[in-house]
């Protein structure tokens, strides 16, 4: 745009109704205040006047370096106004409740200060959203007592983020409400008659939980001072999608109706000091979960299966609790990334031998009817156990995309059986530390980009039945002895700088072959 020539658009500065420059940074030197509608200058870091635009209706300047005062001083023509993320500064002047045919006013992360009268807004007869989230010194006020409902027109949203609120009017006629990040003690009940969207994060709101209607769809209450149960109504909210009680003093039991929504619900977030087992959800029904943060409560019993369900599902925390992980099973997914070092660190189950296990019992519910069963990956065979043995332990991350070193800390699963990271990137060497799995039977690393040498520790893991080593980049003398014994070449292809039995490679004198590998 740079390049146009200033009065090429001259002749049109007087047609022209709509103009869209967005991400340009460029708006050519003309008269546009005669005939211009609407005007969108987005993401242009545009900084010169624009004019006196008397007969706009739509001003489009978000994200761009506005300085100054608002600019209100067209008439009452404009019906859309976005000037968010710039630096306007000063106060909301009194005109602006005098713009009667506005329905979008977005002035959010600017630097405007004063106070805004709540029964000012009213006055905004046509006004549908309003957003002045991110202006940090601005301050909320009314006339009178807050608890006046001053009547608005129609269906509102408002996003009042990070603006210093200590109190809220019980306006009934809202949709869509962000009062998150703001100074709240409490609320009143139920303010909402049509809300879709409820945000009350980070403020300091005490008391139990307020239900909020049938209609919501995300519910965002995390960061408080909540105390008591979950209602059991919360559960029948059949449109929600978004739940987030997290960070407040909630306790008792998650409920086992939280399938109710299954179909819809995509975050459920609830570190509080819940107790007791994570419920059966959504075992009827399909899952739409992306994210689930069960992290710091005091939950124990099994990991539900049901998740194997959620195809969707992206974030799992349910660390800091008493859950005995015995069996994961994250395999043929795409995840990528490095191991997840802080999930190995809290798998207590998996770090020691339980000499009370030794008799052979069985994973399974409250119930003697139920008992949990799984597919896993054995000694290089799809095994299908239709009963847990409660001394059984395997991890199983192969076929995804994860990269770097395989952490030391595996090492400490002396209980461990099955190991499976295969068919990923993985690089570094073979922890020394796996000397220390004891109870290891099945250990597959192939397929990864491992280098260096096969410990020679690994011939303390008798246990072992089954190695699989293929196609890395590992060098240097196989070691004999023990359980390697029994290893035959399919152990090790793809590795061509190994030598020794099975290997056909012979090692000969370490200085003599060290510039072809072979030591």
């Amino acid at each position: 745009m740079s390049l146009i020539e200033h009065f090429s658009l001259l002749n049109l500065s007087s047609t022209i109704t709509v103009l869209d420059l967005s991400g340009t940074g460029y708006l050519p030197e003309s008269n546009w205040s005669t005939p211009l509608r609407e005007l969108v200058l987005s993401h242009s870091d545009f900084t010169a006047s624009i004019g006196n635009l008397t007969k706009a209706t739509k001003i489009v300047l978000r994200s761009n370096q506005f300085t100054g005062q608002l600019p209100y001083h067209s008439p009452n023509s404009l019906e859309e106004v976005h000037l968010e993320e710039n630096q306007i500064h000063g106060t909301i002047l009194s005109s602006l409740f005098q713009l009667v045919n506005l329905t979008d006013l977005n002035l959010s992360s600017n630097d405007l200060s004063g106070t805004v009268r709540y029964d000012l807004l009213p006055e905004l007869k046509n006004l549908r959203y309003l957003d002045l989230s991110n202006n940090r010194q601005l301050s909320f006020i009314s006339s009178s007592n807050v608890n006046i409902r001053y009547p608005l027109p129609s269906p509102w949203k408002l996003r009042f983020s990070y603006c210093n609120i200590t109190e809220f009017p019980g306006w009934k006629s809202l949709t869509d409400l962000d009062i998150s990040n703001n100074f709240l003690t409490q609320i009143e009940q139920r303010p909402w008659k049509y809300i879709t969207v409820l945000n009350l994060r980070n403020n300091t709101i005490q008391g139990t939980i307020l239900v909020p209607p049938p209609s919501t769809r995300a519910f965002l209450f995390s960061n408080n001072k909540l105390f008591g149960q979950i209602p059991p109504s919360i559960p029948s909210l059949s449109s929600l999608e978004y739940l987030s009680l997290s960070h407040n003093n909630l306790s008792g039991t998650i409920p086992p109706c939280l399938g109710n929504f299954s179909t819809q619900l995509t975050i459920l977030h609830l570190n509080n000091n819940f107790q007791g087992r994570i419920p059966d959800a959504f075992a009827n029904g399909s899952c739409s979960l992306r994210s689930l943060d069960l992290n710091s409560n005091k939950l124990e019993g099994p990991f539900p299966r049901y998740l194997a369900d959620c195809d969707e599902l992206e974030v799992v925390n349910v660390g800091n609790n008493m859950i005995a992980l015995r069996i994961i099973d994250l395999s043929h997914n795409e995840f990528t990334g490095f191991l997840p070092r802080w999930i190995f660190v809290s798998l207590e189950a998996m770090k020691n031998v339980d000499e009370k296990a030794s008799d052979g019992l069985y994973m399974q519910g409250e119930e003697d009817y139920y008992q949990d069963s799984i597919t896993v990956t054995v000694k290089g065979r799809d095994v299908v156990l239709k009963r847990i043995i409660t001394i059984f332990t395997t991890i199983d991350m192969s076929s995804n995309q994860f990269q770097g070193e395989i952490p030391q800390v595996l090492g400490d699963f002396k209980s461990l059986i099955v190991l499976n990271l295969s068919h990923n990137g993985l690089t570094g060497s073979i922890p020394v530390s796996f000397a220390n799995m004891t109870a290891l039977e099945s250990l597959d690393l192939s397929s990864n980009q491992l280098h260096g040498r096969i410990p020679e520790q690994l011939l303390s893991v008798i246990a072992l039945a089954l190695l699989n080593l293929s196609y890395n980049r590992l060098w240097g003398r196989i070691p004999r002895g023990n359980q390697f014994n029994t290893f035959e070449n399919d152990s090790y292809i793809g590795n061509i700088r190994l030598c020794g039995e099975p290997w056909t490679v012979t090692c000969i004198n370490d200085a003599k072959n060290a510039s072809f590998g072979f030591y």
